[in-house]
């Protein structure tokens, strides 16, 4: 009996062996059961993460695109004044976000462009291109306000014939006849005026700057034939290329100014003018190069924002797109 006892102790023994090593077993298929799933789901969730960031880079890449397109669009109607190219601009940025916004939705984002009017960087051309008219505007009126509110300007060449209205020797010093006969533009500030004449006496063009800061006349004197074209470079101070320091104030001119022409009608070439500013009355320009004077509105530079929201990714940057290269 005591050795029948032993056996069934050792047999219970074994057992317990057995059944310890069984639970084990189980353990550990259960622990690797359990990993696989967390890996799994892990796989998964960065597999989406992926994909959410890839979606957002391309959509990016496409409202780039789009922005630039709309862009090139507004520059290419050619509106007149910066107002209506600005307006015309915002007004498609808001039907495409909308469109876009609501796709978007469908399928879980939420997405939305912001932006202020003063991110819509927008300069004027004024420009005239037939060298056989004068300047006056496309009414053929002689004094006209070409532009105002100027605080920048990226560039502005006249190249001018002056008519022979019997101005003399005598009379160019005379700022009153100048004033009454010779083509003149006319800049003006909060403080100060500038009048720029052009007009030829005899076998000789002069160039006279007169200041409301100071009393006289600076000039440029040439030998000229009737009917050449003289080239004034505003923007860099130079007459027919040559450096002409009487021109240098205007790249001085503070604060805001308009810019006029004055007996346009004594006077025939052409001209380029790149403000940042406005015109004063989009009548006074043609819609023809050959028959007057044109102004076009160009946007240089659009900066937006763009947000883009899922349920596990918020998302924000800046897009700046340009445009108009080849206008300014």
């Amino acid at each position: 009996m005591a050795t029948l006892s032993a056996i069934r102790r050792d047999d219970r023994g074994q057992l317990l062996l057995v059944g310890a090593f069984i639970l084990a077993i189980l353990l550990v298929a259960l622990a690797m059961v359990l990993n696989a799933a967390i890996y799994t789901e892990t796989y998964a969730a960065q597999g989406n993460d992926r994909a959410d960031v890839f979606d957002t880079v391309q959509y990016r890449g496409d409202t780039e695109g789009a922005l630039e397109g709309l862009v090139a669009t507004v520059n290419d109607r050619q509106y007149i004044t910066r107002s209506d190219a600005r307006a015309n601009l915002t007004a498609g940025i808001g039907d495409w976000d909308t469109i876009n916004a609501r796709e978007q939705a469908a399928t879980g984002r939420a997405t939305s462009l912001t932006f202020d009017e003063s991110d819509i960087h927008v300069l004027t051309n004024v420009s005239q291109t037939n060298d056989s008219l004068s300047f006056t505007n496309n009414s053929t009126e002689p004094d006209w306000a070409v532009v105002e509110n100027v605080t920048d300007t990226q560039s502005f060449t006249l190249a001018v014939a002056p008519t022979d209205v019997g101005i003399t020797e005598a009379d160019s010093n005379d700022t009153a006849v100048l004033e009454s006969s010779a083509f003149h533009v006319e800049v003006v500030n909060n403080s100060t005026t500038w009048n720029v004449y052009v007009f030829q006496w005899s076998s000789n063009l002069t160039v006279a700057v007169e200041s409301s800061d100071s009393p006289g006349l600076d000039t440029y004197n040439t030998t000229y034939t009737s009917g050449e074209l003289v080239e004034l470079n505003f923007t860099n101070a130079s007459i027919d290329g040559t450096d002409a320091p009487i021109l240098q104030f205007y790249g001085d001119v503070s604060g805001e100014y308009t810019l006029n022409f004055s007996n346009g009608d004594n006077a025939t070439g052409n001209y380029t003018l790149v403000v940042d500013g406005d015109v004063v009355t989009p009548d006074d320009y043609s819609d023809d190069p050959a028959a007057g004077p044109t102004a076009r509105a160009v946007v240089t530079q659009l900066d937006v924002t763009l947000r883009y929201e899922m349920q596990n990714l918020s998302y924000e940057t800046p897009i700046s797109v340009t445009g108009g290269a080849n206008d300014v």
